[in-house]
């Protein structure tokens, strides 16, 4: 299962996200909202930034992002919404533990 964990980044406004996903090899565009985050590759006709994600340890990669509204924690991505091209999660389908 691939996961997405959202911790304090270097400032109070700051998030780190950190997952166990290969889709974060590469550049991704970020969008949020109070209910899910979602992550797409970019194309050439995105208007968005592509965020550059670094790789951490062995398959995990991150990314740290302006955002005091996202909160601190662990989510599960959705399998029926995410395909090759856009990763979606939920912020009510929290991982246990």
């Amino acid at each position: 299962m691939s996961i997405l964990k959202i911790t304090q980044g270097g400032r109070h406004c700051q998030r780190t996200l950190t997952s166990n996903n290969p889709f974060f090899k590469s550049s991704v565009i970020i969008a949020y909202d109070h209910e899910h985050i979602r992550f797409t590759k970019p194309d050439l006709d995105s208007l968005e930034v592509p965020r550059k994600t670094a790789e951490t340890k062995k398959d995990w990669f991150s990314v740290t992002i302006t955002s005091p509204d996202l909160p601190f924690t662990i989510i599960s991505f959705d399998d029926e919404e995410s395909n090759e091209d856009e990763l979606v999660a939920y912020f009510s389908d929290v991982v246990p533990g």
